[in-house]
C-alpha cells in the first residue's frame, strides 16, 4: 500500500492549525489583481508577516488594498517598499479592516515606504485604516500623487485616511 499526500491538501491542513510567518524579500509584484480584496497580499486570520522589501506596482483590487489587505489579528512586522500606481475602491495601496472584536492585533508595526500614484475612489489614495483598534505605528515615508478619485461626496484622504491611532 501506498500514501500520496499532496502538496497542496498538506498545506491546507496545515493551514488549520499554524500562525503563518512569511517572509518577503526582494520581490517585485507587478500588474497583479484581485477581484475582492488584497490585489497582491491578503493577510487575515491570524497571519504574521515578519518582513516585506519589494516593490509594488500597478496592482489592482476589486474593493480594498490595491497592494495590501489586513485583517482579523494579522500583524506585519516591517514593511521597506515602493508602492506605485496602485489603485482600489479604498486604500490604494494598504487597506487595514477592523475584524469587529474590539483589539488591536492588526497592524503593521514598522512601515517605511515611497507611496507614489497610488489611486483610491472612495477613502485613502495610499492608505485607508478602518481598524480603529489598530495604530498605525513608527510610519515614515514619502508621498507624492496619491489621489482619491470620484464623482461622490463622500470621498477622503488623498494620501491616508485613517480612523485607528497613529503611534
Amino acid at each position: 500500500a501506498s500514501l500520496r499526500v499532496s502538496l497542496s491538501d498538506l498545506l491546507l491542513e496545515l493551514l488549520n492549525y499554524m500562525v503563518y510567518v512569511l517572509h518577503l524579500i526582494m520581490m517585485v509584484f507587478d500588474n497583479n489583481s484581485a477581484d475582492n480584496n488584497g490585489g497582491v497580499i491578503y493577510a487575515a486570520d491570524d497571519i504574521v508577516i515578519d518582513k516585506i522589501n519589494a516593490v509594488f506596482k500597478n496592482n489592482v483590487a476589486g474593493h480594498n488594498g490595491g497592494a495590501i489587505y489586513t485583517a482579523g489579528r494579522s500583524i506585519i512586522n516591517t514593511v521597506n517598499a515602493v508602492f506605485d500606481s496602485n489603485s482600489a475602491q479604498s486604500g490604494g495601496a494598504i487597506y487595514f479592516e477592523n475584524d469587529g472584536t474590539g483589539s488591536s492585533s492588526t497592524y503593521i508595526n514598522y512601515l517605511n515606504g515611497e507611496f507614489k500614484n497610488n489611486t483610491a475612489s472612495v477613502l485613502g489614495g495610499a492608505i485607508a485604516n478602518k481598524n480603529k483598534y489598530a495604530p498605525i505605528t513608527n510610519l515614515l515615508g514619502e508621498f507624492t500623487n496619491n489621489k482619491v478619485e470620484s464623482n461622490s461626496m463622500t470621498v477622503s484622504g488623498g494620501a491616508i485616511y485613517n480612523t485607528g491611532v497613529k503611534s
